[in-house]
């Protein structure tokens, strides 16, 4: 089995032209969640199953359009404060990894809409810590623009 670095981290950042009670649905609903978790117009969410609560479990997938590969995790929610922060596990099924990565979400409202603050700790390695930077940035950016009010 695979070690992993607790303090090996990756930190991201996004402005959204929208509150941060927006945002924050936006990651425990799961009819949302299937509209942005996706790396890439070449993929499109294939699972979104949410028990939002403490200690409740959630499970996510995406599937490449042309090669149908599948990528599924899932975890648990270590904490919940509605509309300020997230905190869950994140674990590949399709990897033999002994420990879970850790994701916290913080939200917070700015002067012109909200920004979130996603940090992870917990890689195998800097290529998997730079997988998954490619991979939020994708998703991150889908759910920036979901979340972009239309010019009238």
């Amino acid at each position: 089995m695979e070690k992993f670095d607790q303090t090996m981290e990756l930190k991201l950042k996004r402005s959204f032209l929208a509150p941060a009670s927006r945002v924050f649905r936006a990651w425990t609903d799961p009819d949302i969640i299937k509209i942005w978790w996706h790396a890439g117009a070449e993929y499109k969410c294939s699972i979104a199953e949410v028990d939002f609560r403490v200690d409740g479990l959630y499970r996510l997938g995406m599937k490449h359009i042309e090669k149908q590969a599948e990528h599924v995790v899932g975890g648990k929610f270590l904490e919940i404060i509605p509309d300020k922060k997230i905190v869950f596990t994140w674990k590949w099924e399709s990897r033999d990894e002994e420990n879970n990565s850790i994701i916290t979400i913080n939200f917070n409202e700015t002067d012109n809409g909200s920004e979130l603050i996603l940090t992870q700790t917990g890689f195998s390695g800097d290529d998997s810590r730079k997988d998954h930077n490619k991979g939020w940035d994708l998703c991150l950016d889908e759910l920036v623009y979901l979340l972009t009010p239309m010019k009238q």
